[in-house]
């Protein structure tokens, strides 16, 4: 007989700690620099089976690149160590709205205290 399987639905009932609203409400036109970063992964082939991943920081305003970090995992670490390399880069006075896919990297207790 065909067997399949039920992915079991887990309720929570702990309020969420951080915001995962979508605050940017496709407003990708900040009028100043340092109001919106954006981030996501990408990997890069590097031979036969073998690949790195990339995680990059955007500034909306300019669309340039002001933070990257490459490693052969795509955990909280490489998220972590882009985002300090962006913030000892621009060093941000006032809060930053930061738009992400809402990856387990990103949502990891590691990289909420960062932000």
């Amino acid at each position: 007989p065909k067997m399949s399987t039920i992915k079991p639905r887990f309720k929570s009932k702990k309020a969420p700690v951080f915001s995962s609203d979508n605050l940017l409400k496709q407003e990708f036109n900040p009028n100043s620099p340092s109001q919106v970063w954006t981030t996501d992964f990408t990997y890069i082939s590097i031979g036969p089976k073998r690949h790195v991943y990339l995680c990059a920081i955007l500034d909306l305003y300019s669309r340039k690149c002001i933070a990257w970090k490459v490693s052969d995992r795509i955990d909280a670490k490489l998220a972590c160590d882009t985002l300090e390399i962006a913030i000892n880069k621009r060093k941000p006075k006032e809060p930053i709205i930061f738009h992400s896919d809402q990856g387990s990297q990103f949502k990891s207790a590691s990289f909420r205290k960062l932000l």
